[in-house]
């Protein structure tokens, strides 16, 4: 056939890191996408092609671009079998323009080399922990120069390319482009350019291209096809006419070929000169040609199954009705009828595409959808859920998609089909949407809608069920108290989780999981850490018993955080290294990491006043959140990346993520998010010298604090007062700072806040200082320093100004190796 196409001193016994980092379960791959084609009895071999191949660049991009038929597929597939280096094929399809999807099948493809490729990147995907696309790829990128010899050749084929048009795609492979192993070799075969950066790969030196007058063949070549792969026995003025009335194009040659062998009135080589018309028109002549001579049997066969990507006899069976199908597929096979096996077995086949689109041409559209419907119930009952959403989606069977999304939505959600999954939903009509689907939509877009919209959508779906719908009505109270307690919300938050855990199935793990997590959020940003750390606690058994461990890291993280709250930074810092040592020592480090926890990492290095490493991490929680699009952690980022900034000298940069941190807070339609960002800049404002403007915000927050105006939460609300004393102060009310911490630290010492305690025994000594109580003033200083010195803090003496240097010189003698950094770190 011619080719077609630091230790810690006290560990906390409530924080459980023994997690078990095994991937998540996950939906099945088809494994036929990940074998070329198998040659065949008619193969033409191409010698000045595959020497070409051969002397690819390393670390290269070799493209073999050109319309359909020219034989990129079956000349890629001929060459690697004639290479020593191994060997990873990948066929795509319109159904793999998911991220999460597309990489998932590219690791399963490296996975048949070596099966430790990809492994942290592919547990990562599977996780319900929405990883950076380039998180995933650096992971496999590092895997590829661990694991593969530096003189090794490691082949990656990625045919069909021209059905990815995902942006997120794209982007995720330049990348992989930009930081390519020299033992990798990407070819590409597409019907067009993909919208990679190709002009900076020939620039550098790493772009093999061949394309359609390459690919042609020549007319050396169509002879020895004709005359003797096929024996047809052509002369030398045919062959000739051929290659002028196909011009070399490899499909319409291998019809030309089929059809010169059935028996006809007029010789074969008369029969050549029939041939005419654009390339389209030689092959649907040159195909009825073929299909005439071809049982009626056999032609519904193949029409009815040119509605399917790749096939087997039983799933040929579920879609015609032919219970011989393996004989029929067996047939079709020796008579070449452009079937390309696609296993060592001789079970699944696929057809040429162009074949495949002239075939399902002469089906009406009842029938295509009939075949599609058929399709959809063998994938689901085989437990390929993906397959089944999209033939019965094809197949326009609304209730059939309805029943297969409902059914599987949580299963897809824990395996990252996060952009399959909206776009399926949104694909059903209003007529048959339930409330179940509209959950999974909410469930999808848990991080990235505002929380206006989406806890109306979730209330009136709540309305629309009755008693019976218990364990539903729990697992939608579970998202509204996940977005609830996200928002500033934590008193709704938490009356809402305690009624859905009262609701919830007992094997639903999934919302069990998510009410818990958001009575956790509720509690820590009431304040009540001790309730927190337990609801985190049952979070991550839940996870557990899900089989996620890697969603199991966000509520141990959430603990850490407390552990920062709680003033034990080295504590915290211990909890992050165990947990992610366990994940390194089962292979799966750092697939742990999110933008939260980047943020909670940035806040740790702050207190130290590691400015550069605080940095980084803020920067880090930010490209997550951006690509995940999770508005409430960018905001986080860049209110933390603000202050770095503004602490390193640059207010102008400092003012310019303040801005982006608004703009996105609007989007969230967030009043609490709004009022953090407002709180933020009021303390930059302040740092910068423009007491003001900062006592603008001072005053209006003064006013509401104690009144349900306040929209802040309590964890956030306990930062603002101390905000609040430090304007104070700087306007001369002393009187009024001492009266009104006298009354907050209690509150403070109560539920543990130690960070903020320091802060505010040092705005008493400062308080104390200007009133020239000097007993006082050491007194409140040496309580600070007797919570600070045992945990490093740095930040919150220097955040206060040079007039604390004065004090900490009286009081040195306490703390001789701790208090002399601080007056240094004031100055540098």
């Amino acid at each position: 056939m011619i080719q077609d196409s630091a230790s810690l001193e006290r560990p906390s016994s409530r924080v459980d890191n023994s997690l078990d980092y095994s991937p998540a379960i996950e939906s099945p791959l088809l494994r036929t996408k990940l074998h070329p084609p198998h040659a065949t009895a008619t193969l033409l071999t191409r010698p000045r092609l595959t020497e070409q191949l051969t002397q690819h660049p390393n670390g290269s991009l070799i493209l073999l671009s050109a319309p359909a038929g020219f034989g990129k597929t079956t000349l890629v597939a001929d060459w690697i079998r004639q290479q020593s280096a191994p060997a990873a094929w990948l066929t795509l399809d319109e159904q793999d323009n998911d991220p999460m999807l597309f990489w998932r099948y590219l690791i399963a493809a490296l996975q048949v080399i070596d099966p430790r490729l990809g492994l942290h990147a592919q547990a990562a995907l599977a996780s319900l922990t929405r990883i950076s696309l380039e998180t995933a790829v650096t992971f496999l990128i590092n895997d590829i120069a661990t694991y593969v010899p530096a003189d090794t050749p490691l082949i990656l084929v990625l045919d069909d390319f021209h059905w990815i048009h995902d942006a997120a795609i794209h982007h995720s492979l330049n990348y992989l482009l930009q930081h390519q192993p020299p033992q990798l070799h990407l070819l590409i075969l597409t019907r067009a350019d993909p919208p990679l950066s190709l002009a900076r790969l020939r620039v550098e030196g790493r772009l093999m291209e061949l394309r359609a007058a390459d690919l042609r063949l020549t007319l050396p070549e169509i002879g020895e096809f004709f005359n003797r792969v096929m024996a047809l026995g052509i002369p030398d003025e045919a062959v000739s006419l051929l290659a002028d009335r196909t011009e070399g194009w490899a499909a319409g040659l291998q019809l030309a070929a089929l059809s010169l062998r059935q028996p006809g009135p007029v010789d074969s080589a008369r029969r050549v000169y029939t041939f005419a018309g654009a390339r389209q028109h030689v092959f649907a002549y040159l195909m009825e040609e073929v299909l005439y001579h071809q049982p009626e049997e056999v032609r519904q066969f193949l029409r009815e199954t040119a509605v399917l990507g790749q096939f087997s006899a039983s799933l040929c069976t579920a879609v015609t009705g032919q219970q011989d199908a393996d004989r029929l597929l067996a047939q079709l096979a020796a008579a070449n009828l452009f079937l390309t096996p696609l296993d060592d077995q001789g079970q699944w086949y696929r057809y040429h595409p162009l074949f495949a689109e002239m075939l399902r041409a002469g089906l009406d559209e009842t029938a295509v959808q009939t075949c599609h419907r058929r399709a959809a119930h063998w994938y689901a009952e085989q437990q390929l859920l993906p397959d089944a959403i999209r033939h019965a989606l094809a197949a326009s069977d609304y209730d059939l998609l309805v029943r297969l999304l409902e059914q599987t939505y949580k299963t897809l959600l824990a395996n990252g089909f996060l952009v399959s999954l909206q776009k399926w939903l949104a694909a059903v009509p209003n007529e048959f949407q339930t409330p179940r689907l509209r959950l999974a939509f909410a469930w999808a877009r848990i991080y990235e809608s505002g929380e206006a919209d989406l806890q109306r959508t979730l209330t009136g779906i709540r309305e629309q069920l009755t008693a019976m719908d218990g364990p539903l009505q729990g697992e939608i109270l579970a998202v509204q108290a996940i977005y609830s307690s996200l928002y500033g919300q934590p008193e709704q938050s938490i009356e809402w989780a305690k009624q859905a855990l009262g609701l919830i199935a007992p094997d639903d793990f999934l919302s069990l999981a998510a009410a818990y997590q958001a009575l956790g959020n509720a509690y820590r940003y009431q304040g009540q850490l001790d309730g927190a750390l337990d609801a985190y606690a049952q979070a991550v058994e839940q996870f557990k018993a899900m089989g996620d461990p890697f969603m199991a890291h966000l509520p141990i993280y959430r603990m850490a955080h407390i552990q920062i709250l709680q003033g034990h930074l080295y504590q915290a810092r211990q909890t992050y290294e165990l947990v992610r040592q366990q994940a390194q020592a089962a292979g799966y480090e750092p697939l742990i990491m999110s933008g939260e926890v980047f943020g909670h990492l940035s806040d740790l290095y702050w207190e130290w006043n590691d400015l550069e490493q605080a940095a980084a991490f803020a920067r880090q929680e930010i490209e997550l959140a951006q690509t995940g699009r999770m508005l409430l952690a960018l905001v986080d980022g860049y209110l933390k990346l603000a202050a770095v900034l503004a602490a390193q000298g640059d207010g102008t940069a400092a003012r310019e993520h303040l801005a982006l941190a608004r703009e996105t807070a609007v989007q969230l339609q967030s009043a609490s998010v709004s009022a953090q960002v407002d709180m933020h800049c009021a303390r930059h404002q302040l740092t910068g010298g423009d007491l003001a403007t900062a006592a603008e915000w001072a005053e209006a927050y003064a006013h509401r604090r104690k009144s349900p105006a306040c929209v802040l939460n309590v964890l956030m609300a306990q930062s603002a007062d101390l905000l609040l004393a430090r304007i104070w102060l700087l306007q001369g009310r002393t009187d009024t700072v001492l009266q009104f911490l006298d009354d907050i630290i209690p509150e403070l010492t109560a539920v543990g806040r130690n960070r903020l305690l320091v802060e505010a025994h040092i705005l008493q000594a400062l308080a104390w200082d200007r009133k020239k109580d000097e007993a006082n003033a050491r007194k409140a200083l040496l309580h600070a320093l007797a919570l600070a010195k045992p945990e490093g803090y740095m930040r919150v003496f220097i955040e206060n100004g040079h007039p604390l240097a004065a004090l900490l010189a009286e009081v040195r003698s306490f703390y001789p190796e701790y208090v002399p950094q601080l007056p240094r770190a004031m100055t540098e």
